[in-house]
C-alpha cells in the first residue's frame, strides 16, 4: 500500500479535508482552525461523545488528593466497563494527569476542565498525532521547532471555540446536543467572489 494511501486511510473524512488544507499554502490558520472545529464537533457525535464521563468526574471529585492508586484504578475500571471506547481511554488519561496534579484547575471546576481537555486531547489524538510526521516528511515545514509553533498558534486560535465545545459536552455527555460553533471565517457569497473576479 503506497504511503498516501495509509495516510488517506489513518483518517476520517472530516480531520482528512483538514489535513488537505494544511497542504495547501493559500488556505489561512482561521480556516484550518473551523474545520478542525467542524471535525472534532462530528468525531463526538458520530462517537457518542465520552461514554463514562459522569462517572470520570465523579472520581475526580472524589479521589483528589493522595491516594492516586485508587483514582487511576477507578478510571480504568470506568474504561473496562465501556468497552475500552477511545474517547473514554482518552477522557480517563486526561483525568489522569488531573489527579496527578499535571493540569491547573484554576477557575474551573472538574467536570469543565476535564471536557476542555478531552477536547483538546482529541484534536491532538485525531489530527496532530497523524499529520505532523507528515509535514516534516513534506518539508512544509523546515524544522520541528515552526511545526510546534503551528501546532500552538492552532490550538491558541481554536482555544475560545473549544471552550464553547467542552461547555455543551459537559451538558450532554453523548454529545447528541453538540453544535459546532460559529466559523471565524465569513462565507464569501457569489456575488462577492464575481466582484472580486472582475477587479
Amino acid at each position: 500500500m503506497a504511503e498516501n494511501d495509509r495516510f488517506e486511510k489513518s483518517l476520517s473524512a472530516g480531520w482528512r479535508t483538514a489535513a488537505n488544507y494544511v497542504e495547501n499554502e493559500n488556505v489561512s490558520l482561521e480556516e484550518i482552525s473551523d474545520k478542525l472545529m467542524e471535525s472534532l464537533v462530528n468525531s463526538l457525535r458520530k462517537f457518542d461523545g465520552v461514554p463514562g464521563f459522569q462517572a470520570i468526574v465523579a472520581v475526580l471529585e472524589t479521589q483528589m488528593g493522595p491516594s492516586l492508586l485508587d483514582g487511576f484504578c477507578a478510571l480504568e475500571d470506568i474504561v473496562r466497563d465501556r468497552n475500552g471506547h477511545r474517547h473514554t481511554k482518552i477522557a480517563a488519561n486526561v483525568a489522569k494527569s488531573i489527579l496527578a496534579g499535571e493540569e491547573k484547575l484554576g477557575s474551573k471546576d472538574k467536570a469543565h476542565l476535564l471536557a476542555e481537555n478531552v477536547c483538546l486531547a482529541l484534536l491532538r489524538h485525531c489530527f496532530f498525532a497523524r499529520v505532523c510526521p507528515r509535514l516534516t516528511t513534506k518539508a512544509r515545514f523546515s524544522n520541528h521547532k515552526k511545526l510546534h509553533e503551528w501546532q500552538i498558534g492552532i490550538e491558541h486560535s481554536v482555544q475560545p471555540r473549544i471552550e464553547t465545545v467542552s461547555a455543551l459536552l459537559v451538558d450532554s455527555p453523548d454529545a447528541y446536543n453538540l453544535k459546532t460553533p460559529r466559523k471565524s471565517t465569513k462565507k464569501v457569497s457569489t456575488s462577492d467572489l464575481l466582484v472580486e473576479v472582475l477587479v
